[in-house]
């Protein structure tokens, strides 16, 4: 829950930016009426489906990632602040290897399906020498 309240908290924020930007724009045309330019609008700074649709992206992506981090999450405020940074939590979080790996699909192991690597030097690593044991003699 804390999760999803920290998306709420970043869309609050981009509405009342995409808002204080509507009130500006409107006091600037107030303060120079001689331009006979008319008054814009709510909706050229609020596209209701599309803002709609950016709020529940949101609100689902902190509640999967308060979900997610649950275990290392101590706090409500910490919980507020994965939800707040839920998209770029589960980028970084989609960009590791192991979850790379776990979506990619299994390579086949048929020799005919597989794919052929091209003729070269392998990279076989060499054998480790480890030093004689004390009282040992070298071998040669």
């Amino acid at each position: 829950m804390c999760g999803a309240l920290g998306g709420c908290v970043i869309e609050a924020i981009a509405f009342y930016g995409n808002v204080s930007a509507w009130q500006a724009e409107r006091r600037e045309l107030l303060a120079r009426p001689q331009e006979g330019r008319p008054l814009p609008t709510l909706r050229a700074r609020i596209d209701i489906p599309a803002d709609s649709l950016v709020f529940l992206t949101r609100l689902a992506l902190g509640a999967i990632a308060g979900a997610l981090f649950h275990s290392q999450i101590i706090g409500m405020t910490a919980a507020v602040a994965v939800g707040a940074s839920a998209p770029g939590l589960l980028r970084q979080l989609g960009t590791t290897r192991p979850v790379q790996e776990a979506v990619q699909e299994p390579q086949p192991a048929d020799p005919v399906t597989a794919p052929q690597r091209p003729p070269g030097p392998t990279t076989a690593t060499p054998p480790v020498l480890l030093p004689p044991a004390p009282g040992e003699v070298p071998a040669e």
